[in-house]
């Protein structure tokens, strides 16, 4: 479908609980405040003000939150699939609140120091909502 910017819906006041899984199925497409030619695999989903961004072609080694709230965050790795030993995608959601700050980060594997499978940061997800900001930004670079 479409993508919608990301603040289209207005943002509840409440903070609400974690979407199902039937609630994602059926989330807009929205389009985050700036994304990096890094992230352009990257696709993000808005419900309430539950953010889930998924990166379907990257290989993704780790995901970390390198700073800001812990609180409703969740990260998901995709199995290796096709024979790979290698896993391949992976998502990552949270709440945006007002107030709010985080950091994300999303490493792949690439030649380095430890030898091929090295550990590398791949995507930086940046999410902050200031109290005089009339919406949140949202970067993946």
């Amino acid at each position: 479908g479409e993508e919608r910017p990301l603040d289209a819906e207005p943002f509840p006041a409440e903070p609400s609980k974690q979407p199902t899984a039937a609630e994602w199925k059926a989330a807009p497409r929205v389009r985050l405040s700036r994304a990096g030619p890094a992230a352009a695999g990257c696709r993000a989903y808005r419900t309430r003000e539950w953010l889930r961004i998924r990166c379907p072609e990257l290989t993704v080694s780790a995901i970390a939150l390198l700073g800001g709230k812990t609180e409703g965050v969740a990260f998901w790795i995709d199995p290796p699939r096709g024979g790979s030993e290698l896993p391949r995608g992976g998502e990552v959601m949270f709440p945006i609140r007002r107030g709010d700050r985080r950091v994300i980060q999303i490493l792949t594997f690439g030649p380095g120091y430890d030898g091929p499978f090295t550990l590398l940061p791949a995507i930086v997800v940046q999410e902050q909502w200031l109290d005089d900001e009339p919406a949140p930004t949202v970067t993946a670079s």
